[in-house]
């Protein structure tokens, strides 16, 4: 997509948005992360980056946590920048909504795993 800009939206320095900026190294991304238990690193690319945290969640559900946490940041950005909602960790409870959601289509043999990761959230 072709853009006047690609600078940060959210903030007022001229620094062009990334993927891994969007979703890893922002300070609401990095709180996102926080609230999963995953840890993040400035020095990997967005596909290390998952790795990474398959290795640290260890769950074969991995990959729906993390779509789940993108699509969530997502939403705060798109609440702040189109209705003026202020990005807060109080939006992260959009979260276990969301997460709620993937529990009606999760395979039965994940439900003691996806119960004991729900009740260990932040």
């Amino acid at each position: 997509m072709d853009l006047p800009s690609y600078n940060r939206v959210l903030w007022n320095n001229q620094i062009e948005e990334s993927l891994q900026h969007l979703f890893i190294l922002c300070p609401f991304a990095s709180a996102f992360c926080n609230l999963v238990n995953v840890q993040t690193s400035s020095d990997l690319d967005p596909f290390e980056c998952l790795d990474q945290f398959n290795q640290q969640l260890n769950m074969p559900f991995f990959m729906e946590i993390i779509i789940i946490m993108c699509w969530s940041i997502y939403k705060a950005r798109h609440d702040l920048i189109f209705q003026g909602i202020q990005l807060s960790v109080l939006a992260s409870k959009s979260f276990k909504s969301e997460f709620s959601l993937f529990t009606m289509r999760a395979k039965h043999n994940y439900f003691p795993l996806i119960d004991t990761w729900i009740e260990n959230l932040v």
